[in-house]
């Protein structure tokens, strides 16, 4: 998956230097790639074959990119990057390891043979991986997390002064 992301963002980069070439003769070479992967995986690995041919397929696909871009503009603040991409690894793996975690518990508690319990199991695994997420993402001090409360902030701020509701009179009523 995170190959995958990393292609999105970096074809942007070359899109913005008006260069389509580059990306397209990369994602072209890391396609045939992945085809070849999957032939050979598939006998061995079955399904999971598959997932490993197009992961490392996507993986080389944002490499070469990489590569490529640097080359061609230089500097893309590799080591800054690098690093807010290993907390980014970090508080990712948390947050899968809390969703595994809490979906075997919160299907002791509702029932999964129904639609609303799968829904509430998955809605609660979920919630308990976001939290995780942005909780090791700000101990990890991970600047997009806290430009993200930020912006969070601003917006909840906003949405309370469009509302009909005097908060200091509820204040004082306690």
């Amino acid at each position: 998956m995170l190959g995958q992301s990393l292609v999105h963002v970096l074809a942007r980069g070359f899109y913005a230097i008006k260069d389509t070439r580059t990306p397209a003769i990369i994602g072209l070479s890391s396609v045939v790639l992945g085809i070849i992967l999957a032939f050979a995986f598939k006998g061995s690995l079955g399904v999971s074959g598959l997932a490993l041919a197009v992961a490392v397929q996507s993986s080389v696909n944002a490499a070469a990119l990489w590569f490529m871009l640097h080359r061609r503009i230089g500097s893309l603040a590799s080591d800054h990057t690098l690093h807010t991409l290993y907390k980014l690894s970090i508080a990712a793996l948390a947050m899968v390891g809390v969703t595994q975690g809490l979906k075997i518990p919160i299907a002791s508690i509702v029932d999964t043979h129904t639609f609303v319990g799968i829904f509430l199991q998955a809605a609660g695994a979920s919630l308990g991986g976001i939290i995780a997420f942005l909780g090791i993402g700000l101990l990890l001090k991970i600047e997009e997390i806290f430009g993200m409360v930020d912006a969070l902030k601003i917006r909840v701020k906003k949405v309370a002064s469009v509302l009909p509701i005097d908060v200091s009179d509820v204040n004082a009523q306690h």
